[in-house]
């Protein structure tokens, strides 16, 4: 499968590379969540820099995952920092963004893992 996640200190990455679905994420996600080291404080961070499946995704598909990843959110803060470099997978992650954000979740779309890192420092 070509999700993961892993921690660092509070940092919660769940991290998509190359080919994968959307069930895939949501699966490994739940996954993070039950692991006993997920940390009470977490701040979650979806890595999405290596995707190859991004770019196939619908705009129904980005608010199905934007939805669902909301519903979770008590977990991480009710936050998200996104990482991603591809100019149409940026911007669809700044839809999902804006989608996230209408179901009650904090988020931000950024080009590197240390923009992301960064930003809950002030959020």
């Amino acid at each position: 499968m070509a999700v993961s996640y892993s921690f660092e200190k509070s940092f919660f990455i769940l991290c998509g590379v190359d080919e994968y679905t959307t069930v895939d994420l949501k699966e490994k996600l739940e996954d993070a969540i039950a692991d006993p080291q997920f940390p009470d404080d977490a701040m979650f961070i979806l890595d999405v820099t290596a995707s190859k499946s991004l770019s196939e995704r619908s705009n129904p598909d980005v608010e199905d995952m934007a939805a669902f990843l909301s519903s979770r959110s008590d977990r991480y803060g009710n936050s998200c920092a996104i990482v991603a470099k591809r100019p149409l997978h940026y911007g669809l992650m700044r839809m999902g963004s804006a989608i996230a954000e209408f179901h009650g979740m904090r988020t931000a779309v950024f080009e590197t893992l240390e923009e992301a890192k960064t930003w809950f420092e002030f959020e």
